[in-house]
């Protein structure tokens, strides 16, 4: 897909070598997008010292040297900082005794004159340690004022290069990304698992922290006060310049949002340790919610500023036309054949995991494919049953960071609206001013002409009169009317944007997890994995200690659309004991709570017919009286109730015996049934376990459930 380089050797091939051949395609490509004025900054600061010579005027020259320094100044930070994150990688991998073969050793060199790295040494940081690549941008935008479109275009092309990496399903090597874990046992503690990511955890944070929106158009030319920088003033941007800029930031933001979430997903899928996958979701909610907020500003500024509104109609033909290219097309290069590959929306979306409510079927088979080998074919619950859990809550969570987004979007558009209507009504008023100004002194000519008497000159200025406040008050109603409209316009968006994000908090919250657990059911074609679901959800329930997992939780029955009413009502006991519902969560429907009412039922007729008259045997110990039916409605414990089964029970007009052990069984089952997660213990403590089962007995709590 990428090319190959031909050899005629049979020696093993460099160190990343077919990456660095991508990296060098993706540099080349950043560039393109990137435009001439890029282009000129880099002609500009690989200029010899006084070999510019591009103005006449001497103040001019001074400036643009000025400038050159910024831009070598910002490229050895840039090439610095790329230097400590691959000298990082190369210490991270060999810390864990995962080094692969050949593996290189660390760059010589300083921060005053920092080499650059090859694209095969930019090719080992993203393939093992990418979040470190990206974080390059931090000290590059601190040092980077006075030429804040060079680092923005740096930024890109960074950016770029791992969308543009990952785009090729051969990058995704789990063994590499998730080389912190190898050697880490399944049953780790915590400490251990948190020791492992914690280099990890430090890069997400400060990737999190780095994200912001692009500058667009003039935008990149605002200087802090009192720099300046002569390459900006020197160039006018063009409409063609704009819509290339605006198409790669879309490109951009969609290329990251696609890149973090399947990282999450494949490092997930590189560790069979359960702890570590829920610090993975720790460590990965923060970016993902950064990300889906900036797409969904960048989304709703095309409604706020002008110059997008403007070229908006030739715009959305660019992207048209973009979106229909080939992903792959033979172009010529300097005279011969290459093959290119473009990179549009169509094409990153075609190779990422979806998140929607419904999937495409290219997208349904990379679901599969995980899911295949990643949950349903792992076989041990704990860790394939821990994993299928943090995914639909991400997804679940994506959903909320959407929503969330867009409420924060609909704000800053109401804002938007607000000032423009204020901004129209300050252009009214002095408009008002103007003509109000101009009929005064039409006022005093026609004052002046009747005292004169010149009835023809009174006439002609009152008509003139007339007609410049009929055309004064018509203008002011168009841009009154046009500020209605305006508002209106943005405000009708606002509320669109509102009320989707009431939909999803009321509705869609679930929907595109409930998708995926679909795709899981095709999968699970025995339904093996689907059985013991339920009860590693309900152990999961009871053992959380924090509250990341209360997204699926409040959302269970949207998502499991296969639940029994009993397993509706044994996973809602659950999650009610553990947090605070509202009316509208994990409703139960009348039809189900007759369904489930009627299953204990029968299971009470079963054990009738087996045993007749069993519910009605009576306990009768100190002062505790209770049928086994009371029992059954005071939530005890398992433990408890086998213990109370070890007595003797007294059926009507019998002498009292214990209960059969088949019996005890079905009633154990049945108080499974009726009491989904029982809490009730009326143990003694420290009593020993091979005490009889009278000594063992707290009767007085016993007894106070009774009452």
């Amino acid at each position: 897909m990428f090319g190959k380089k031909e050899t005629n050797t049979d020696e093993p091939p460099p160190f990343m070598e077919r990456e660095g051949r991508v990296l060098a395609q993706l540099n080349q490509e950043g560039h393109q997008w990137l435009g001439q004025r890029f282009a000129w900054y880099n002609k500009v600061r690989t200029a010899k010292k006084g070999g510019l010579r591009i103005f006449k005027d001497p103040s001019l020259e001074e400036q643009m040297e000025a400038t050159r320094g910024a831009l070598n100044m910002v490229t050895n930070v840039l090439n610095t900082n790329l230097m400590m994150a691959f000298n990082a990688m190369v210490d991270q991998v060999k810390n864990v005794k995962a080094n692969p073969e050949d593996w290189p050793v660390k760059i010589e060199g300083d921060r005053i004159n920092a080499p650059t790295l090859t694209h095969e040494q930019d090719a080992g940081i993203i393939s093992w340690v990418p979040l470190k690549y990206l974080n390059v941008v931090k000290p590059i935008r601190e040092k980077g004022k006075g030429v804040d479109y060079y680092v923005d275009g740096l930024i890109k092309k960074t950016y770029f290069k791992i969308i543009g990496f990952f785009a090729d399903p051969r990058n995704w090597d789990a063994e590499k990304l998730g080389f912190f874990f190898h050697g880490l046992e399944p049953d780790a503690t915590l400490q251990e698992v948190q020791g492992r990511l914690a280099p990890l955890k430090a890069d997400a944070d400060m990737f999190a922290l780095t994200l912001f929106p692009f500058r667009f158009g003039k935008a990149t030319m605002r200087q802090e006060a009192g720099q300046k920088n002569t390459v900006d003033e020197s160039f006018e941007i063009s409409d063609e310049e704009l819509r290339r800029d605006l198409y790669f930031q879309s490109l951009l933001w969609l290329g990251l949002d696609k890149f973090i979430f399947r990282y999450y997903l494949t490092l997930l899928s590189a560790t069979d340790n359960p702890r570590a996958l829920r610090q993975l979701s720790l460590i990965f909610n923060p970016i993902i919610a950064k990300i889906i907020e900036l797409n969904l500003r960048f989304q709703s500024s095309s409604a706020t500023e002008r110059e997008k509104i403007r070229i908006r109609p030739s715009f959305l033909e660019f992207y048209k036309a973009r979106e229909a290219l080939p992903a792959v097309e033979t172009v010529e290069v300097k005279g011969r054949s290459v093959r290119k590959i473009n990179y549009t929306h169509r094409m990153l979306e075609g190779n990422s995991f979806s998140r929607g409510q419904k999937f495409q079927e290219r997208h349904r088979q990379l679901w599969k494919d995980y899911l295949s080998k990643n949950v349903v074919g792992k076989g041990d619950i704990e860790q394939s049953g821990a994993l299928l859990l943090e995914v639909l809550n991400m997804m679940i969570w994506d959903t909320m960071c959407a929503m969330e987004g867009k409420v924060k979007a609909a704000g800053e558009l109401r804002a938007f609206a607000d000032e423009q209507e204020k901004l129209g009504k300050v252009q009214m008023a002095k408009n008002k001013k103007v003509l109000d100004e101009a009929k005064r002194k039409k006022r005093r000519t026609l004052s002046k002409f009747k005292a004169q008497q010149q009835k023809n000159m009174v006439e002609i200025v009152s008509k003139e009169m007339e007609e410049m406040e009929l055309a004064g008050t018509e203008k002011l109603e168009k841009i009154a009317a046009a500020i209605q409209t305006r508002r209106e316009g943005v405000i009708a968006r606002v509320d669109k944007m509102e009320q989707a994000a009431l939909q999803d908090r009321e509705e869609n919250l679930g929907k595109n997890a409930a998708a995926l657990y679909q795709v899981l059911l095709e999968v699970d074609t025995d339904k093996s994995f689907r059985n013991g679901l339920v009860s590693f959800l309900m152990h999961q329930i009871q053992e959380d200690k924090d509250e990341i997992g209360h997204n699926l939780y409040r959302n269970l029955f949207n998502v499991f659309s296969d639940l029994f009413p009993t397993e509706k009502m044994m996973l809602r006991s659950a999650i009610a004991q553990k947090i605070d519902l509202e009316e509208y969560e994990l409703k139960v429907s009348e039809e189900d709570m007759q369904a489930y009412q009627q299953q204990i039922v029968s299971r009470k007729t079963e054990l009738q017919v087996e045993v007749p008259g069993i519910l009605e045997q009576k306990l009768a110990q100190g002062p505790v009286r209770a049928k086994i039916d009371q029992l059954l409605n005071m939530n005890l414990t398992p433990a408890s109730l086998r213990l109370l089964f070890h007595l003797n029970f007294s059926a009507p007009n019998k002498a009292a015996a214990k209960i059969p052990g088949e019996a005890v069984k079905k009633l154990l089952m049945l108080n499974q049934l009726v009491n989904p997660l029982p809490e009730n213990d009326i143990s003694l403590p420290n009593v020993e376990e091979n005490a009889p089962a009278m000594k063992r007995v707290n009767f007085n709590r016993l007894q106070k459930l009774m009452v």
